[in-house]
């Protein structure tokens, strides 16, 4: 495949997927291992995490026997 038909491919739902989550957090765009190189050399950790508040994670009860 020559350069021209490349760049004049569709993206696959799956690079699209990518590059939309690439422009909405301003993350580093390309293969995992490259864009977790860049991310951590630029500082950019926090976009590689999913946006909002981690979840609270519940402590068990615990029961006591009286």
């Amino acid at each position: 495949m020559d350069w021209t038909d490349r760049v004049n491919a569709a993206l696959s739902a799956q690079e699209r997927k990518r590059l939309h989550a690439s422009l909405e957090r301003s993350r580093p765009y390309g293969a995992d291992e490259w864009v977790k190189q860049k991310a951590s050399e630029l500082s950019l950790e926090h976009t590689r995490r999913p946006e909002g508040r981690p979840p609270k994670v519940r402590k068990p009860e615990s029961r006591t026997e009286n």
